[in-house]
Formats: structure tokens, C-alpha cells, sequence
């Protein structure tokens, strides 16, 4: 999936992939990495602090790269900063220079317990005050894969946990679900 894609699909909506804390930050960025990068982060968890200090790994060198020279940010960033009592992370999805920039992020910390206006949004910041840095997936994949891999989802082939492996029998059986399901469909119409 791509990013315009990504923002089509949850632009005003809550994201608790978790289930734990209802919808926060963290939520949309584990969501990102597996809609976008087939990778997920499971081991990020509770606030976008504990991904920022990294004791667990989750953000391994062999898969992101951490940038800390402002200047060099980009899109697709996942951008840390100091803001709030457990900091923030959101998606990097515009520049503009060394000055400001637009995210895609949930919950901008408003503690009102009603969750209104906690849902992702777009948002741009006038500067990179308390911004620490980015992780940015070092792995793009190619339109073309990119493309495959979208129709391989669609038709339920393909293993959803370790795209290098093969599926295993559950996913081969609900390979088989959902093509009767779209045999069943076509009938129908």
C-alpha cells in the first residue's frame, strides 16, 4: 500500500490495531509499517517513548535507519518528539524545507476521554522544536511488487505473518474460503 492509499483509508478514523489503550499514536504507526512496509513492530508498545528509547529492538538496524539531521527528512519518516508527558510519533507525509512539516497521526494528546477528536488526522507543525529524529524503513519495494503483493492480499495467498516464507495450512485454508467466496459471488451475479 502506499501512503496516499494509507491516508485514503484512515484519515478520520480510530486505529487500535493493540487493542490496549484504545487508540493512540503507536496504534497508526504499527498499522503503517505492516500496511506499508509488510513489517510489524509488535514490540512497540504503550506509548511512542518506549519506541523512541528502543530497548527492545523496535526499530532493528538491519531494517530502519535513524536520521537525525533535520534537514534530511522525508516522506514515510516515522518522526519522534518530545511533546507531552509520553512524548509523540507520528508519519511524515509532506515537507516544506527545514521549517515545518505535515504528518498523518492519532491522538494529539487532548486527555478528554471522549475520543472525538483523537481519530488520525493530517496535520502540519509550523517547526521541528522537540522533534529527536525519524526512523525511515530502509526496504522500499518496487511498484511492481508493491502491486503483487496488493493482489496476493486481496486473494488471501500469501503468508501474513513472514512474506519470505510460505503460508501455512490455516492461510492455505482460508486461501480456500475466500476463493469459494468469490466463486459463490460470481454465481450469484
Amino acid at each position: 500500500m502506499n501512503l496516499e492509499d494509507f491516508i485514503k483509508k484512515y484519515n478520520g478514523k480510530p486505529v487500535d490495531i493493540d487493542k490496549e489503550y484504545w487508540h493512540q499514536c503507536v496504534d497508526l504507526i504499527k498499522q503503517f509499517t505492516i500496511d506499508c512496509f509488510w513489517f510489524s513492530i509488535w514490540s512497540f508498545w504503550w506509548s511512542a517513548m518506549t519506541g523512541w528509547k528502543n530497548t527492545v529492538d523496535t526499530f532493528p538496524k538491519a531494517k530502519f535507519e535513524k536520521i537525525t539531521d533535520k534537514s534530511k527528512f522525508q516522506v514515510w519518516d516515522i518522526i519522534f518528539w518530545n511533546r507531552w508527558k509520553y512524548w509523540h510519533v507520528a508519519i511524515i507525509t509532506k515537507t516544506f524545507g527545514n521549517w515545518a512539516f505535515e504528518v498523518i497521526e492519532q491522538n494529539v494528546w487532548n486527555w478528554d476521554w471522549e475520543w472525538a477528536d483523537d481519530c488520525v488526522k493530517l496535520s502540519v507543525y509550523p517547526n521541528y522544536n522537540d522533534v529527536l529524529w525519524v526512523y525511515r524503513f530502509k526496504e522500499k519495494m518496487s511498484q511492481e511488487m508493491e502491486d503483487k503483493l496488493s493482489k496476493a492480499q486481496e486473494l488471501w495467498i500469501f503468508n501474513w505473518k513472514d512474506l519470505d516464507k510460505p503460508a501455512s495450512r490455516a492461510e492455505v485454508a482460508l486461501m480456500c474460503l475466500r476463493t469459494y467466496d468469490l466463486v459463490c459471488e460470481k454465481i450469484e451475479k
